[in-house]
């Protein structure tokens, strides 16, 4: 389940990327287009779309941030307890964001099937049917959400195994020493891809 999870996260936030990056190059003809031309490429509305797919992007993200316990918290709480009750605030931490996200994805998903009912379109001349942008956010809110409760429910399980390093793994806050570990993962990596390129 969680390989599930993280290729969905990985790959979302990778079309994400690539989506901002070409929004980026649209953007660039678009500014170019009215400065030589005179008129723009989208009736102006390349502003209007690369919105769209920032916020496509981000709600999508935010899942694979989320795996890799990229969000920020604050933790001075833990600072003033025992290290053996950490794991009880990382559990906390989560419930809590499980809660705020299952608040945004009700609220997207109600955003998106009033647009849908409606018949909602932008009031730009592009005219974009709003269900379209909105459905994909709403869909990132709620992939969001499944991933909380799928993390909650690992870490929860490792606690009551007894593995409460598993879960702090797994749902704890990042320390320098994670940060470092992976730095040289990546770095041993690109030295074996090189010595297999040699």
């Amino acid at each position: 389940m969680s390989d599930i999870f993280s290729a969905l996260a990985r790959w979302s936030a990778r079309i994400g990327g690539l989506a901002v990056l070409l929004m980026a190059f649209v953007i660039g003809i678009d500014v170019f287009s009215r400065k030589l031309f005179g008129h723009s490429i989208l009736s102006g509305g390349a502003g209007e779309i690369s919105g769209y797919v920032l916020a496509i992007a981000t709600t999508w993200a935010a899942s694979l941030t989320l795996l890799n316990r990229g969000h920020i918290r604050i933790d001075i709480l833990q600072s003033i307890f025992p290290r053996s009750l950490w794991v009880y605030f990382d559990l906390l931490a989560m419930c809590v964001f499980g809660a705020a996200s299952a608040v945004l994805a009700w609220v997207g998903v109600a955003t998106y099937l009033e647009s849908l009912e409606r018949g909602a379109h932008s009031i730009t001349p592009l005219a974009v049917p709003m269900a379209v942008p909105q459905g994909l956010w709403a869909a990132g809110l709620v992939f969001l959400f499944m991933t909380s409760v799928y993390l909650f429910a690992r870490a929860l399980g490792h606690v009551v195994r007894g593995d409460r390093m598993d879960a702090v793994k797994l749902i704890g806050t990042r320390t320098a020493e994670d940060d470092l570990r992976e730095q040289q993962e990546v770095i041993q990596n690109a030295g074996s891809k090189e010595a297999r390129h040699a």
